[in-house]
């Protein structure tokens, strides 16, 4: 008898080729779960309701002491554990903030009304002397940078809300230095310097005191991010940000720090370029990075699914997974949500949707689970031989909780979830024990896993036991 071994999951999902001709090891499906430091597959913790907010509030934000909730009108009374913060502007309606950072740990927000009016706020305070139309703010060296159209726009030194004298104020007409530059999306810090995104541009400034000082180092082309809340820090050294070919990595080339784009997300480009295009361009505008602080995890939320982006360096573990923004209602019923903003507070991510606050994990602990349903399929394995048909006799697992586990042998329609047969369920580890049974020939076989119950689930990995159809061994 010959085996199949997987021995662990550290490539994570990998949607590049065809099931039948993707490597074991890695996952053709992996829903609301992700992979731990043992390479094994791990169900996620649950998104946990924790606060219904009132009608009329609008966006997600927290400083050192708490999360923040946005409206035009009087506090309607939002509850204990969030802070309203009114963004006044005479009678107009508050749809949105478009953006907001930290000065000093408190929020300046670039409000955006129902009528398209667009005005900067520094601690709840219209900010009159900022600059009109701005889309996007952030602190970098003791100053306000706001980008409005191709204008760089830099307030005081230390005074946020100056913008037309004093030491530091200027702009920058990012259109005058490349093509392309004409709407500025997004600022990140890089290495030593700033990097300034457009759509399909990306030039890397040293931003000084005097605007007139700046210099700028370097221009990427044909890459760049309509997304500004997908540009995120991650480790050291790396600017992650949603492209229209997919996830990119801002990174240094080498020890020169000279700037280089890699494809960080290549693993399951297929499925984000897929989900973008189904965006609109307010959606678009509304996908968010961020990074989970229990574990470092990059998460790029897109509406209503989560790609999820492990890596452990000391393990060799780079993985992408996803999660399906749900909750469990108190009869028990699943409810889907789309999430239209994140924030990360005190080792927590909170997701707003509607009018109401999740936690993931819940406040107390962070890890809390429910009846979520993490899947993982492997990938139609071969035994490195894609042409010899195969007698399947037995499966094992390693695995904690329980889990329902099910087989495909047909190649005519590999990702179709009708085309399976149930095996068994399983809780335990089975190596030291009979072999669970597997009827069917095929040239490959799939195993596909789904968890069941509310506690926590691991698959750590699998044998599938089979004879060759011709004899030959």
């Amino acid at each position: 008898m010959s085996t199949i071994w997987v021995r662990e999951f550290k490539g994570g999902l990998d949607a590049r080729r065809l099931p039948e001709a993707t490597d074991g090891g890695v996952l053709i499906k992996a829903t609301d779960c992700h992979v731990n430091r043992g390479g094994e597959i791990e169900k996620r913790a649950a998104s946990v309701p924790t606060y219904e907010l009132p009608a009329c509030t609008a966006s997600l934000a927290a400083d050192s002491a708490g999360i923040y909730v946005f409206g035009s009108i009087a506090d309607p009374g939002v509850p204990a554990g969030v802070t309203y913060q009114r963004l006044q502007n005479g009678a107009k309606v508050l749809d949105r903030v478009k953006s907001w950072d930290l000065f000093q740990d408190d929020i300046y927000a670039i409000a955006l009304y129902t009528d398209d009016t667009l005005s900067g706020f520094y601690n709840g305070a219209i900010d009159a002397d900022s600059p009109s139309g701005g889309t996007f703010v952030m602190t970098i060296g003791a100053k306000e940078y706001i980008a409005a159209g191709a204008e760089l726009n830099s307030s005081e030194v230390e005074n946020p809300e100056e913008w037309t004298t004093g030491t530091g104020v200027g702009f920058i007409d990012m259109s005058q230095y490349s093509s392309g530059a004409e709407t500025i999306t997004a600022l990140a810090d890089y290495q030593n310097a700033t990097a300034v995104f457009s759509e399909r541009l990306i030039q890397i400034w040293q931003l000084a005191s005097d605007p007139a000082d700046s210099v700028r180092s370097q221009v990427l082309r044909n890459t760049g991010t309509a997304s500004p809340k997908s540009v995120t820090q991650f480790g050291d050294g790396d600017v992650f940000y949603i492209d229209e070919s997919g996830l990119r990595s801002l990174r240094a080339r080498d020890s020169s720090n000279a700037a280089a784009t890699s494809g960080i997300g290549i693993r399951i480009d297929p499925l984000i370029v897929a989900k973008l295009r189904s965006l609109t361009a307010e959606e678009r505008e509304k996908v968010i990075g961020l990074i989970e602080p229990l574990d470092g995890r990059f998460w790029l939320i897109m509406k209503d699914v989560i790609y999820v982006f492990t890596f452990f360096p000391e393990e060799k573990i780079s993985a992408w997974t996803s999660y399906t923004p749900h909750y469990f209602d108190g009869n028990g019923d699943r409810v889907d949500f789309e999430i239209d903003d994140a924030v990360v507070f005190n080792r927590r991510v909170y997701l707003r949707s509607g009018d109401d606050i999740l936690v993931y994990g819940g406040l107390e602990t962070g890890a809390e689970t429910d009846e979520t349903e993490a899947e993982a399929w492997l990938p139609f394995l071969d035994g490195e031989a894609p042409a010899r048909a195969k007698q399947w006799q037995s499966f094992d697992a390693a695995v904690s909780g329980q889990w329902s586990v099910s087989a495909s042998t047909n190649l005519r329609e590999p990702t179709s979830e009708a085309v399976e047969d149930d095996i068994c369920v399983i809780y335990r580890s089975t190596y030291n024990e009979e072999g669970i049974g597997v009827v069917g020939e095929s040239t490959h076989i799939s195993l596909r896993f789904r968890s069941s119950g509310s506690g926590a689930c691991v698959v750590s990995s699998c044998a599938i036991h089979f004879t060759w159809v011709d004899g030959k061994e």
